[in-house]
């Protein structure tokens, strides 16, 4: 690739939004580049044809990105979300180009490309499960925080999606704590990827199932550290409301980071902040002091947002960074940040 710019027309959509357009990307970088984290927490479910994401990260100051990915050889056109944890919103307004910007599309979140297929990317508790060394050694190495990217550039449909990952290497970043499992869908299948050592395990999903947060879904039973249980039940307990596009939004509403863990007074919401075995215990003194930080997070959680006190200032207050919603059928997305869901913008597919 030569030193012509590779994106283009970098444009401010809203305080913490971008939106760039790529006609092409740089695809060989390292993935530690991107000071990716693993901590992130996220709601998905897919529902007819529509799709439905929350992204739940620390209260931070790291913009996001709709990324648009032009059409050129064999690789399709899309559109998604993006991070890159090294750019900052207050220095965007100083920013003309950048190499940062030249890896973002490997970094994307969730996405759908021009024949409607999306993928998007959760984070699972890894320590649960033996940890991924590789799936298929023989194979070129595939980052997993890679594969929503892959997806989009390469799959025609969610089936082919899942031929193509079996022909690829699935890696991970070694020690990280966390694991990250895959949501694949088109109008007609969705699977739900998961890698447990060095297996692969795919499963098609239907109905109440097509729902992916924070714990193993291919898997029998709850891990030890697993959590998202409560959006989860949220989810299904609702899901009817998400068959259409408005209703996809609302549905994912009821799921936003403050509405579920700071809002809420009739029902804590334990597995965000406790393991399984301490919640099997709630008599003991060790589950008394996790109530008072629980209780603590939600006093803090307002002074936070009022005083913007962002990461990694307060570590302990988490939001919804956006909210993405597909309508696979006509392929766009439609996206809220910050929690400010009376806001949003539309975005469509650039071939």
């Amino acid at each position: 690739m030569n030193n012509e710019k590779i994106y283009y027309n970098l444009k401010k959509k809203a305080k913490y939004l971008y939106e760039i357009t790529y006609n092409d990307y740089r695809d060989d970088t390292y993935f530690e580049t991107l000071d990716y984290d693993f901590t992130f927490g996220c709601s998905c479910v897919k529902n007819k044809n529509f799709f439905g994401r929350n992204f739940d990260f620390f209260f931070n100051d790291i913009p996001e990105f709709i990324v648009k990915v032009k059409r050129k050889n064999n690789r399709l056109a899309s559109i998604g979300v993006a991070i890159n944890g090294k750019l900052r919103e207050k220095g965007m307004n100083k920013l003309v180009y950048d190499e940062e910007l030249e890896i973002i599309p490997n970094a994307t979140m969730d996405g759908i490309n021009e024949c409607g297929v999306v993928s998007a990317i959760n984070v699972v508790p890894g320590n649960d499960v033996p940890e991924l060394i590789g799936t298929n050694p023989e194979a070129k190495d595939l980052h997993v925080a890679f594969i929503p990217r892959f997806v989009l550039d390469n799959a025609t449909s969610a089936s082919k999606a899942i031929k193509l990952l079996k022909n690829r290497n699935i890696i991970t970043t070694p020690n990280v704590g966390n694991n990250i499992h895959v949501i694949i869908s088109d109008t007609e299948k969705t699977y739900i990827v998961e890698f447990i050592g060095n297996k692969m395990i795919v499963q098609e999903k239907r109905g109440r199932e097509q729902i992916m947060t924070n714990y193993f879904c291919n898997l029998k039973g709850l891990t030890e550290h697993s959590h998202g249980v409560e959006r989860a039940e949220i989810l299904k307990e609702h899901y009817t409301e998400g068959n259409t596009f408005i209703g996809m939004r609302k549905l994912l509403q009821k799921v936003k980071f403050s509405n579920v863990y700071r809002f809420n007074n009739k029902k804590e919401y334990y597995s965000e902040f406790a393991t399984q075995s301490q919640i099997k215990n709630k008599k003991s003194e060790e589950w008394n002091e996790l109530l008072k930080l629980f209780d603590e997070a939600k006093k803090n959680y307002w002074i936070s947002r009022a005083e913007d006190k962002r990461y990694p200032s307060n570590i302990s207050n988490w939001f919804t960074t956006h909210n993405s919603t597909y309508d696979i059928e006509r392929k766009i997305l439609r996206i809220s940040v910050q929690e400010n869901y009376r806001k949003y913008f539309d975005f469509y597919i650039e071939q």
